[in-house]
């Protein structure tokens, strides 16, 4: 209902690229209004920017990784973090990892068309959670599968990709990502959401992943997932940079349905996880293991930064400060002021022992 009426009030037959700008403007304004009205501190934005750089020049592959408290951590901290006031579909170049139940719904309720109205034109790829849907969804033929504004661009990419590489057709590209094993422990890892990703790193892509899979409720890290492992282990050229920030808690709390302006963040965004390290631990066949040790070691830099983070929230002075932040010098103690003493008396020899004269 909701697409009708923006094509008769826009004098549109589909969804043109105006159409798109519009929905996903009027969907980014609380976001931009709220960005505006929040405090960010930001330390080690020269590593995000020149990985975003490498991505649109070179066309690598680009994964960043953080923690995650609020349902909108993305996109409302990393536009924050990009700068960017003019926010719609174009100015958002990189493509969100949400839960598919939250932000693109089965139902035909007005809120759960309201939802796909604006999610459709935001740069997502859904995940399924069993928690929510019961069950992992995998097709039986990806391409087929594949949604969204972008869809022919996206499959005509696919093609090129796959006759580059020697292969059949778009659909054997696909299969190269699913992962071997037991179909209901590898449902989760063969889900469409979890090839797109795979398949949209490798052609060029941003991604952005929370490898907790949820939101944190107490301001403690909680576990990563594999499944950002796996995208890593099938992208070996692109880069994983991640990131640690706290204060979104407040700005969008849980439950909460609107976003609370005047609020703190504190951002800390570290460099790219050598890959070497991460060329290491592909090595061998893709198993869940080998995606559980890849999302460890995108999150141990995560883990490094949080006591950063938190105690510059918390306004405490961390324990270890990091060498892109500017160092204080240190605090001499003060030396303590001497009373001047009165002369000693001048001593005398004589038979009987020395004797003390006056002070002259």
């Amino acid at each position: 209902m909701y697409g009708k009426v923006a094509h008769i009030l826009l004098g549109l037959t589909a969804m043109s690229r105006l159409e798109r700008r519009i929905r996903s403007g009027i969907l980014a304004t609380p976001f931009v209004a709220t960005n505006a009205l929040t405090r960010h501190e930001i330390f080690g934005r020269e590593h995000l920017l020149a990985a975003v750089e490498r991505n649109r020049r070179e066309g690598r592959g680009l994964i960043t990784v953080s923690n995650h408290q609020s349902l909108f951590d993305d996109p409302m901290l990393i536009a924050a973090l990009l700068g960017i006031h003019d926010f719609n579909v174009e100015t958002k170049y990189w493509w969100s990892t949400p839960c598919q139940t939250n932000f693109s719904p089965d139902g035909r309720s007005l809120r759960d068309r309201f939802v796909r109205y604006f999610s459709d034109v935001s740069n997502m790829v859904f995940f399924a959670r069993r928690g929510k849907t019961g069950r992992y969804p995998v097709p039986e033929r990806y391409l087929d599968a594949i949604s969204g504004f972008d869809r022919d661009e996206l499959l005509a990419r696919i093609e090129r990709r796959a006759a580059a590489l020697g292969l059949e057709d778009g659909e054997r590209y696909m299969q190269r990502y699913v992962t071997a094993g037991d179909p209901e422990l590898t449902a989760s890892l063969n889900q469409l959401g979890m090839v797109e990703a795979c398949a949209r790193v490798d052609l060029g892509f941003w991604l952005h992943f929370f490898p907790e899979a949820t939101r944190s409720r107490n301001l403690e890290l909680g576990t990563p997932k594999r499944g950002v492992g796996k995208v890593i282990y099938h992208c070996p050229d692109a880069e994983v940079l991640p990131f640690c920030f706290c204060g979104m808690h407040t700005v969008l709390p849980v439950g909460a349905v609107l976003p609370r302006p005047l609020q703190r963040v504190v951002v800390f965004i570290g460099e790219p996880v050598p890959a070497r390290k991460l060329e290491l631990l592909r090595r061998g066949a893709p198993s869940p293991e080998r995606f559980e040790a890849l999302a460890s070691a995108a999150w141990e830099p995560i883990q490094s930064l949080w006591p950063l983070a938190l105690a510059r929230y918390q306004r405490r002075r961390p324990l270890v400060t990091p060498f892109w932040l500017p160092q204080r010098p240190p605090v001499r103690p003060s030396r303590p002021r001497i009373q001047p003493q009165p002369p000693a008396p001048r001593l005398e020899r004589d038979a009987n022992g020395p004797s003390p004269l006056p002070a002259d």
